[in-house]
């Protein structure tokens, strides 16, 4: 075996001073640079030779020598910019369990196919069909970013409630625009219902929210809502859609079909049977899951990503992204 270490990576300055490391069990190693000899080393046992090298652009070869004859060649060369990705998976074809896995290596070219060892891209990773990714890595005992990446639940709080006295709850909800007209107070839901002072009263709540067409689409169906003490009655967009006649319970109910993209209104009517009551404890919509975006940064050139397989057969394909650079996909098989 005979391994050239250039300073990690051979690139440096005119001028500057590469250090240079070759570890073989040859017995003396020849360097060149660019077709220059650089001189010949003996090689003590278990140890390495090393070279100071003027850095110049171009390509190092180091040659070995066991008794006397050449018996082995290794050399870098000087790449030019990363300009495209390259995936390249341990396996072509992994077993439809749930469990099998392939470990892609994840490693950037120049323009003329070399690969680039001082490559730092960050790249973004996409795997579609009956596989998913449970980690990347990139070897940097330095790094801090993620090896796994979980979904997370979409959720938005419901805020800037405001709250009015009534003397009875009617059939059919009032209109916001008619309650704004009335007034109100503004109300912090967050705690415990506790805005209504006085027993055998009624109050309205009611507050405005915007949802997203991409919010929607993520899976936001469910709304919540924490407290109403002591009975509530509650209406999205101008439909009841839940009761609750239970001061210390809450609801949770799919709305789905009433939600929509814009500005959303929920009317909460409640009474107060004893003591102080209201409604309390936040109120939200959510539903759905998140997956953030699988990357990894490039270290020394490379990185790695694992491709779990699903339980059903079929093509996996792993997308590979990152700017300015031309992007790579791999496809394996999933079997039975």
């Amino acid at each position: 075996m005979l391994h050239l270490l250039p300073h990690w990576n051979w690139k440096g300055k005119e001028g500057q001073n590469i250090d240079v490391w070759a570890f073989t069990n040859m017995d003396s190693v020849q360097l060149s640079l660019n077709g220059k000899d650089l001189g010949t080393k003996k090689v003590a046992k278990y140890s390495h030779v090393e070279w100071s090298v003027p850095y110049t652009a171009g390509t190092l070869e180091a040659v070995g020598f066991k008794d006397g004859k050449e018996v082995m060649r290794s050399k870098v060369e000087t790449t030019g910019e990363p300009s495209q990705i390259v995936l390249e998976p341990d396996r072509s074809a992994i077993t439809a369990d749930g469990r099998d896995v392939s470990v892609y290596t994840v490693s950037a070219i120049d323009a003329l196919g070399r690969r680039v060892p001082i490559a730092s891209d960050d790249i973004t990773f996409e795997v579609s069909g009956p596989g998913q990714i449970i980690g990347v890595g990139n070897g940097d005992p330095s790094s801090h970013e993620r090896d796994k990446f979980v979904p997370s639940v979409v959720s938005a709080p419901i805020e800037g409630w405001k709250m009015l006295p009534v003397d009875t709850i009617p059939s059919s909800p009032q209109s916001i625009n008619d309650l704004n007209k009335l007034g109100g107070k503004e109300v912090d839901i967050t705690g415990d219902g506790d805005a209504m002072r006085r027993p055998n009263t009624s109050a309205v709540y009611w507050a405005e929210f915007t949802l997203t067409g991409e919010q929607l689409a993520a899976g936001i169906k469910n709304l919540s809502i924490g407290q109403t003490d002591d009975h509530g009655y509650i209406y999205l967009n101008g439909q009841k859609v839940g009761q609750i006649d239970q001061w210390d319970r809450s609801l949770t109910v799919d709305v789905k079909s009433q939600l929509k993209v814009g500005m959303n209104q929920v009317v909460v009517y409640v009474r107060n049977d004893a003591n102080v009551g209201g409604l309390g404890r936040g109120a939200s919509v959510s539903g759905g899951l998140v997956w953030p975006t699988v990357h990894r940064r490039l270290f020394n050139g490379l990185a790695q990503v694992i491709v779990q397989s699903g339980k059903t057969p079929g093509t996996i394909t792993l997308k590979a992204t990152a700017p300015g650079l031309k992007m790579a996909t791999s496809k394996i098989q999933a079997k039975n």
